[in-house]
């Protein structure tokens, strides 16, 4: 049995009820999350206990970094970092990593960056954040740490090292529906990135 992570019951909603059916007529579950990196980690521990699945996919939408990503698209990353825990804020901000500072010290070790497959085709980096970014120039100052980032969320850092801790794999697919720094949400493409996140899920999942 596989289990689904949605951040916000408005994910879920905006999820078409065949995709969801879809999903759970092949007997797998879907739980909540919860939003932001602060709950995510916590909750996805307390459903991996709930339901010990053989896999993790996490789902919702993400904000892309990259222009490259048109809206209503999806992708599957294959590594998930950290940004915002160290020390300062803007340009002085320091990650733990860069003081060499682990996240987790215990095995297995989580640095800032978690690798979530070997396959060299999934190779798009997810910028996990404690808060969006507000503007454009924020979204810069991000890039600049990490340059191989092409989309922006606030989970995945939390619910990888809940999975790495608990021994379980994980997947990260994410509808982009925005670009980074962009508030105006009439802009945003949320019913056709969730759908193209969720057809991804279901064609690759057995």
């Amino acid at each position: 049995m596989k289990l689904l992570l949605i951040p916000t019951q408005f994910e879920r909603e905006r999820i078409s009820l065949d995709h969801r059916r879809a999903w759970s007529d092949r007997g797998h579950k879907i739980e909540l999350c919860g939003f932001g990196l602060a709950i995510a980690g916590a909750a996805a521990t307390v459903a991996l206990q709930r339901w010990n699945p053989s896999e993790v996919i996490l789902i919702g939408i993400a904000g892309a970094f990259s222009k490259d990503l048109p809206l209503g698209s999806a992708i599957e990353f294959g590594r998930v970092s950290c940004f915002g825990i160290g020390v300062g804020t803007g340009d002085a901000f320091i990650s733990a990593g860069e003081m060499n500072w682990l996240h987790w010290g215990g095995s297995p070790p989580i640095g800032d960056s978690i690798l979530l497959s070997s396959d060299p085709e999934c190779d798009a980096e997810l910028l996990s954040v404690a808060a969006a970014s507000n503007d454009a120039d924020e979204a810069k100052r991000r890039m600049k740490k990490h340059p191989s980032a092409i989309a922006e969320d606030m989970e995945g850092f939390s619910v990888a090292a809940a999975c790495r801790l608990a021994g379980k794999p994980i997947r990260i697919v994410r509808g982009i529906s925005n670009r980074v720094g962009d508030r105006d949400h009439r802009s945003w493409e949320i019913d056709r990135s969730l759908d193209a996140a969720m057809t991804h899920v279901l064609e690759s999942t057995n």
